[in-house]
């Protein structure tokens, strides 16, 4: 299995062209919501790839998933 690395940046990027917001599941683990299509799923951006995402970008809280969340709302309206 190869792991992606990329900078924060990219990930952040590769959210925003995803349209892919994290929001923290009812079970206390973190998956992505697809903006507007109001799909939630721990494996929206596939098992591994959420993974990868969550630690790469230090997701922990939902106060985190929050932030991250409306910086993407902001990158994907402007």
């Amino acid at each position: 299995m190869v792991k992606i690395v990329m900078t924060r940046e990219g990930w952040v990027e590769f959210l925003v062209r995803s349209m892919a917001v994290p929001v923290m599941a009812p079970w206390g683990g973190i998956c992505f919501r697809r903006l507007g299509s109001g799909k939630v799923g721990k494996h929206l951006l596939g098992k591994q790839m959420t993974k990868t995402v969550v630690e790469s970008l230090g997701l922990k809280t939902k106060e985190d998933c929050r932030l991250l969340r409306e910086e993407i709302k902001r990158r994907i309206s402007a």
